[in-house]
């Protein structure tokens, strides 16, 4: 005769063994696996609907004020290409939309090439493209700069629309750096001037926000572009300027060479 406690503990033989076993752990990971790829295959299936959220944060928010623009600003970031895509085309139509705007050139990077004389600075090329559509040379603007980021662009702009409080400035640049210039903008610019600068991002014509992932550039702007914008988070400004050093500052920095003696 058993008593209860050896009842309790008794096996139960009915079961079969299988149901008396806990899963294995191939069981759990062959479950991980087949629910990790059912989700990979309904987000391939609709990309279409959520790849078009991960480009937005590079963009900036559209102009509000786009019949008040009195300037249209451009500038280059290599010293020798105008930024945007098919910028010269946009600023024609602009410039005649607006019939007494005109063009600020701002440049902050140098180059080689312009300085050698091999081409020419890039507000005499954007004046010769902008012949080409009737915009007459008077019409374009060069602001000086000093130094040779951005950010001394912008703080350039920012002297100017102090001197000029009626002007509007539109500024053109890639469609995937908007944020990114917008970022600096703010940093760089007085709080009674920020608000008359406006951004239009111009897309590149063999993509979009909405159709990036399908060629392989695409795919490439919107890596730069985070790179662009996580690196303006970090350091929205240069932490000290970049000064371009003479001849005579160079054999300063070497240092002599110690005397031998005899």
């Amino acid at each position: 005769m058993t008593t209860p406690a050896e009842n309790a503990t008794t096996i139960d033989t009915s079961r079969p063994v299988a149901d008396r076993r806990p899963p294995t752990g191939w069981g759990r990971t062959l479950r991980r696996l087949v629910m990790v790829c059912l989700f990979l295959l309904v987000a391939f299936l609709s990309r279409a609907l959520w790849l078009p959220f991960v480009a937005y944060p590079l963009l900036a928010p559209p102009p509000k004020h786009l019949n008040e623009v009195t300037r249209i600003w451009l500038h280059t970031h290599d010293g020798h290409t105008i930024a945007g895509d098919m910028v010269i085309e946009q600023t024609a139509n602009l410039l005649k939309s607006h019939p007494d705007a005109k063009v600020i050139f701002t440049q902050g990077w140098s180059s080689r090439l312009v300085e050698i004389g091999v081409i020419p600075p890039p507000v005499e090329m954007l004046r010769k493209a902008l012949a080409k559509y009737q915009i007459g040379p008077e019409r374009v603007i060069h602001l000086d700069v000093q130094g040779y980021q951005f950010w001394n662009e912008a703080r350039a702009m920012d002297a100017y629309l102090s001197q000029h409080p009626k002007e509007r400035v539109l500024f053109l640049t890639e469609e995937f750096g908007g944020r990114s210039h917008q970022l600096v903008l703010r940093s760089a610019i007085s709080a009674e001037n920020r608000d008359r600068v406006e951004i239009l991002g111009l897309p590149d014509p063999r993509y979009s926000c909405h159709n990036w992932w399908k060629s392989r550039a695409g795919v490439k702007g919107v890596m730069v572009g985070y790179l662009y914008l996580i690196h303006t988070i970090v350091q929205p400004h240069p932490e000290q300027p970049v000064r371009r050093l003479s001849l005579a500052d160079f054999e300063k920095a070497v240092p002599d060479p110690p005397e031998s003696n005899p």
